[in-house]
């Protein structure tokens, strides 16, 4: 035992140290030999502070916008009562200023990292109890995280114009395709999910889970096409249903 455990420590020293940002360019120009990397030594911190700072300053720049969707959406809405949505209205001015958008601000890290660590962990429920992989809950969150990075290149596409369009309704899916009118349709909200980034992620997923659990790429599609496939399915079905309530 003591040997074997000797063994896996030496393999460890003998892998190639890469700094944070070699990791994090990695995930762009050569994501296996970063998940490789990871399998051996797992490390989470920066991405997930990259992720958040991402989603901060995104959030922030696109925050206007925001609201005043928000509100147009409760105006339109034919389930509020038009004597409710004057309050939903202020309620909603009221949570963009003050000591609520501060609370807001700073509860993004708590959100992004519970986040990260429910879908490491039941990425790790498929990987270890239904398809027979051995990995470690630390390795699959530094894998995961890793591959979060592709937020910062869909940050720069999409910022920039849902700020020249003062409308978060940028597409860089397959929504792209169906006219403007069929936006609160089923199949608007469908096509909406096979994003260019999304796609981009999903791929270094199946190369993160091949490399953390040395499985082949098919049965580490197998996987992540199961998971992608049920988020799809779930947000779609509770999309239209927040929808129809006017809160989506």
């Amino acid at each position: 035992m003591n040997e074997e455990h000797g063994v896996q420590e030496a393999v460890r020293e003998d892998v190639q140290e890469l700094s944070a940002v070699q990791r994090i360019m990695g995930m762009y120009f050569s994501p296996r030999r970063t998940f490789e990397y990871l399998r051996e030594k797992p490390k989470w911190l920066v991405p997930f502070i990259l992720i958040c700072l991402v989603a901060m300053v995104s959030n922030f720049l696109a925050k206007d916008i925001a609201i005043q969707e928000q509100k147009e959406r409760v105006l339109m809405s034919d389930r509020i009562p038009d004597e409710q949505k004057d309050a939903i209205i202020e309620r909603i001015e009221s949570s963009a200023s003050g000591p609520q958008a501060y609370i807001q601000h700073a509860a993004t890290p708590v959100v992004i990292f519970i986040i990260l660590s429910v879908v490491a962990a039941i990425f790790l429920f498929f990987g270890n109890m239904l398809f027979g992989g051995q990995a470690s809950f630390r390795q699959m969150l530094s894998m995961y995280a890793h591959a979060g990075v592709i937020a910062l290149p869909a940050a720069i596409v999409k910022v920039p114009l849902m700020l020249s369009q003062q409308s978060l309704r940028v597409y860089t899916n397959l929504a792209i395709l169906l006219p403007a009118d069929a936006e609160q349709t089923f199949l608007h909200r469908l096509l909406s999910k096979f994003d260019l980034f999304t796609i981009w992620e999903v791929v270094l997923l199946i190369i993160g889970i091949s490399a953390i659990y040395r499985f082949s790429t098919g049965k580490a599609s197998t996987i992540v096409l199961i998971l992608w496939a049920l988020w799809i399915v779930l947000s779609v079905t509770l999309g239209g249903f927040l929808r129809g309530f006017g809160l989506a």
